[in-house]
């Protein structure tokens, strides 16, 4: 109740009564309306944290995703850059990181094991670019008709049967520990590592190779007939090349003896057409089965040489290891 005397009659004094409960109710409502308002405003907050967090960490988690690809070797997943800010850039830096592993990897199929090893141990523009001499095992291979095919049927044709020969012979050549270090048209260059007591081993598993390819011919597993020549002794092997493009290679009389041995197996009239050097028969020994050829001078020695054909079904006795570099089974 209130009071409050009249301007025009100060005698008098009005009063006034009114009930206080809507005033508390109002006021009682008030801290609710601003507890709801502050937890609506902290509710907002939070969501627009969760989307700015969420617009931040999904390219972020897509990284994460591409690279546990990369880890398991699949290099053809890339990350769209969706933002044009640092996160952005940092997707389009992996994007090229990616493509350059891939091409790399890609690049790494078209070289040969030696050339690998030399880069990644870092001798390729020291020893390596020098040159090192080796003693090895070389095997100097051709698939023989390839070119005369070539001649007479579809070029589409005989490229398909000679890239199915090749990955073969490829395959059958790493299996037994050997480095292809040349692949050219039809003929194929690989070597054989190998110090002291090794150097037999390498020389039994180039001639097993030899003869289980020659094998799966003879059984119609492969297109072209196969000629092989197995030579032993010291190579220079090293880069060649300029600054620009450099190429990982062995040279010297032993390659130069395998490629004679070759061509001489060209002119035998029994298969396995494979001639092995008296080097490498030495180092199979005595109870490997093989015919001595008629001596005779081959280019570039002044002197003749002795060859051999292994006769078939001989074998070098060789049994099953395991590989370091290719991890499966091989011959030694």
């Amino acid at each position: 109740m209130e009071g409050v005397p009249p301007l025009a009659c100060h005698q008098f004094i009005t009063l006034g009564i009114a009930s206080e409960r809507p005033l508390r109710e109002a006021a009682g409502r008030l801290p609710r309306q601003v507890r709801l308002l502050a937890a609506l405003a902290l509710g907002l907050a939070f969501l627009t944290a969760l989307a700015a967090a969420r617009d931040l960490l999904r390219p972020v988690l897509a990284l994460v995703r591409s690279l546990e690809c990369v880890w398991r070797g699949d290099f053809s997943r890339r990350v769209d850059p969706e933002r044009a800010d640092e996160v952005g850039d940092l997707c389009v830096a992996y994007n090229g990181m990616v493509q350059g592993l891939a091409e790399g990897r890609l690049l790494g199929r078209m070289v040969s094991g030696s050339a690998r090893a030399a880069v990644q141990t870092g001798v390729g523009e020291g020893a390596g670019a020098r040159g090192e001499t080796r003693t090895m095992v070389v095997l100097y291979l051709e698939q023989a008709g390839a070119e005369e095919a070539a001649a007479r049927e579809a070029p589409e044709e005989v490229m398909a049967r000679l890239d199915r020969q090749v990955r073969r012979v490829c395959a059958v050549v790493g299996e037994a520990g050997g480095d292809v270090d040349k692949i050219m048209g039809g003929k194929l260059l690989a070597v054989f590592s190998g110090e002291g007591a090794d150097l037999a081993g390498a020389a039994a598993r180039a001639v097993e190779a030899c003869r289980r390819l020659s094998g799966e011919h003879a059984r119609g597993e492969l297109p072209f007939p196969l000629r092989a020549g197995v030579s032993c002794g010291p190579v220079l092997a090293g880069f060649l090349g300029t600054a620009v493009r450099r190429d990982h290679t062995v040279i010297g009389d032993t390659v130069n003896l395998a490629a004679r041995c070759e061509s001489v197996a060209a002119t035998l009239p029994a298969e396995p057409r494979i001639v092995l050097t008296g080097e490498v028969r030495a180092l199979l020994g005595p109870a490997f089965p093989a015919r001595l050829l008629p001596t005779r001078t081959v280019k570039g020695k002044s002197e003749p040489v002795e060859l051999y054909q292994p006769e078939n079904g001989a074998t070098t006795g060789a049994k099953k290891v395991m590989c370091p570099h290719n991890r499966g089974p091989l011959r030694s």
